[in-house]
């Protein structure tokens, strides 16, 4: 008969080793979520907005860019940074490395979209 418990230990030794390799990494990872989630964005949708290529569609942040401009971003970025630093420093190590992971992740996936975007419009 074969182990049900040894695939499931597996898989969280797994998890775990995951989760040490990004605790090691931390200011990487700080430095991902800010590099990506804040700077990439605001570049690649200055750069499409300037070049009509992508509208906001955040529902918090489209009616905000539409009433008070582009430069909206920036706090509702800080915003955004400081919820992700509060989780931080609120959830126990070294499972508080997901939230800066969380923000790249986000980044990551905003990025890639607006220079989809961006590409389409050019091309």
């Amino acid at each position: 008969m074969a182990d049900h418990t040894t695939r499931p230990r597996s898989a969280i030794a797994r998890l775990d080793q995951l989760t040490d390799y990004f605790d090691a990494r931390r200011s990487a990872v700080w430095t991902a979520a800010v590099g990506l989630f804040v700077v990439g964005d605001l570049l690649t949708t200055g750069v499409g907005v300037r070049y009509g290529s992508i509208v906001e569609a955040g529902p918090v942040a489209a009616p905000l860019l539409s009433a008070h401009g582009f430069w909206m971003m920036l706090p509702l970025k800080a915003a955004a940074l400081a919820i992700g630093a509060g989780l931080y420093a609120t959830v126990p190590r070294p499972y508080d490395v997901g939230a800066p992971l969380g923000l790249a992740a986000v980044g990551v996936i905003v990025v890639g979209w607006n220079l989809v975007m961006i590409a389409l419009t050019i091309a």
